[in-house]
C-alpha cells in the first residue's frame, strides 16, 4: 500500500517532469521559430568569382532542399551546403559558419589556374579541369578534348614549372608542351627541354639563366646536353 507521504513524491516528480517537459518543447518550439529563419547570407571569396554566383548556388540548395525557402539556423545542414557548394568544380574548399540569431557566413577558396588548356577552361595543380572567364598566361597544349571535372596528370609538370619560375622570376611560361617523354616550356623565344625527373635540375637551370638572356632569336634549348645552344630542333611542330 502506498503511503501518503510517497503519493506526494510521485505527484511532484510528475509534475516536476511535466514542467521539464514543457520547457523543453517550448524552447525546442522557440528554436524553431521564424525568428531564427536565416535572413542574412554573407560571402567571402578568395579569387574572381563574383559573389552572387556563391548567393546562386545557396539559393539553389534552398530550392532543392528547403521548399525555395532559407531554413532555420538551427535546422541548416552545414556538411550538406557544403558538398553541395563543392559540385561545382570551380571552388576547391567551402566553409560555412553560423552566426545568430538568423545570419550564415560562407568562404570559399576558389581553385587556381595553374595552365590554360582550351578556350574557357584551366587545369589547377592538381589536374582538375575547370571553367573560367579569365584568360591564363600560360597554355598547356593535350591531345585530347576535356570537360570540368575531368582530371589530368600534370604533378610533374607543375614542380618543373614551379622550380623554372624560382630561377627564372622575370620570365613567363608562355606554353607547356609534353612530346615523347619530355617536357618543354615556352620561355620568351626558346622553348626549354627538361625531363620529367632531370638530374642536377637547380644546376641546369642556374646554368639557362646564364643563356636565356642571350639568345637573339628562336632557340630550342635542351637541359639534357652539354652545351644546350647545340641542341637540336624540339620533336613537333609549332
Amino acid at each position: 500500500m502506498v503511503s501518503k507521504r510517497d503519493k506526494k513524491r510521485i505527484k511532484k516528480t510528475a509534475f516536476f517532469i511535466l514542467v521539464c517537459g514543457l520547457v523543453l518543447f517550448g524552447g525546442r518550439q522557440f528554436i524553431l521559430s521564424d525568428i531564427f529563419r536565416i535572413k542574412k547570407v554573407e560571402v567571402e571569396t578568395d579569387g574572381n568569382l563574383e559573389k552572387k554566383e556563391i548567393f546562386s548556388l545557396f539559393n539553389s540548395y534552398c530550392k532543392e532542399n528547403y521548399l525555395g525557402l532559407r531554413p532555420n539556423l538551427f535546422k541548416l545542414e552545414r556538411d550538406s551546403l557544403r558538398r553541395f557548394l563543392l559540385s561545382d568544380v570551380r571552388l576547391l574548399e567551402a566553409k560555412i559558419k553560423k552566426r545568430p540569431l538568423n545570419k550564415i557566413i560562407i568562404s570559399v577558396t576558389e581553385r587556381k589556374p595553374f595552365a590554360q588548356i582550351g578556350e574557357g577552361l584551366c587545369v589547377d595543380k592538381d589536374g582538375v579541369v575547370f571553367p573560367t572567364q579569365e584568360t591564363h598566361t600560360t597554355y598547356l597544349h593535350i591531345n585530347s578534348k576535356k570537360r570540368p571535372g575531368d582530371k589530368i596528370d600534370v604533378q610533374e609538370l607543375y614542380l618543373v614549372a614551379e622550380r623554372i619560375k624560382a630561377f627564372l622570376p622575370k620570365y613567363q611560361i608562355n606554353q607547356i608542351r609534353r612530346e615523347k617523354g619530355r617536357f618543354f616550356f615556352l620561355i620568351e623565344d626558346a622553348w626549354i627541354s627538361v625531363l620529367p625527373k632531370e638530374k642536377e635540375l637547380d644546376k641546369k637551370l642556374t646554368q639557362l639563366s646564364v643563356i636565356l638572356p642571350t639568345l637573339t632569336k628562336k632557340r630550342f634549348v635542351d637541359l639534357g646536353y652539354n652545351d644546350p645552344i647545340l641542341s637540336p630542333h624540339p620533336p613537333f611542330e609549332e
